[in-house]
């Protein structure tokens, strides 16, 4: 991850201390940053950053980290003592366990709930924006980008699903005339307004 300036490379690593799978807790989660040396065969420890849940997957996007920790995906940029927290997005209904960076697109998945599509409004709100998700619950082992718009994902229970956004799927979330802002929709399939294809 490069959160320095364009010739400094960081490495973060996530810990869990105490760490218990049902019921999920732990006593403590740590990102512990290294600076890794000009010559890279060296780590130079940098600092810890205490989180509240486990950290459960880490992403590199635009010089900055994406974390998930726990059921919440954070965007952090380097501190002095510690990482900064810049934005949060708590709508994941479970645990994230995979985070992907295309472009300006983030695609996140969740261990129970299937796949979202994220977009990162930097310029107006600072905000980590769901814009589409999956139709069905899936409980996803691996996912694989095709290109900006498509995924192929695998399930615990052996099954391959391509899915693609809709040609005409928006990532540009606006407000709408009434002053709500169209990024609280909810359809009646839950989550984002926009639900992705799959075969």
């Amino acid at each position: 991850m490069g959160m320095g300036g364009p010739e400094e490379y960081y490495v973060v690593v996530a810990l869990a201390k105490d760490l218990v799978l049902n019921p999920r807790s732990c006593s403590a989660g740590l990102l512990k940053t290294y600076r890794v040396s000009p010559t890279g065969d060296k780590l130079e420890f940098v600092h810890d950053t205490q989180v509240d849940e486990f950290p459960t997957a880490l992403c590199a996007f635009k010089g900055r980290l994406l974390a998930a920790v726990g059921h919440r995906l954070r965007l952090y940029d380097m501190g002095k003592k510690k990482l900064l927290k810049k934005c949060e997005n708590k709508h994941f209904p479970n645990l994230i366990n995979g985070i992907y960076s295309v472009g300006n697109r983030v695609i996140v998945t969740d261990v129970q709930e299937g796949v979202f599509w994220v977009r990162y409004r930097p310029r107006s709100d600072n905000q980590l924006v769901i814009f589409a998700d999956d139709a069905s619950p899936r409980w996803i082992i691996h996912l694989a980008v095709l290109d900006q718009c498509t995924v192929a994902v695998s399930d615990k229970f052996g099954n391959i699903v391509l899915l693609r956004l809709p040609a005409n799927a928006n990532d540009e979330i606006e407000e709408d005339p009434s002053g709500n802002r169209s990024l609280w929709d909810r359809t009646a399939l839950g989550g984002s307004s926009q639900k992705l294809e799959g075969n």
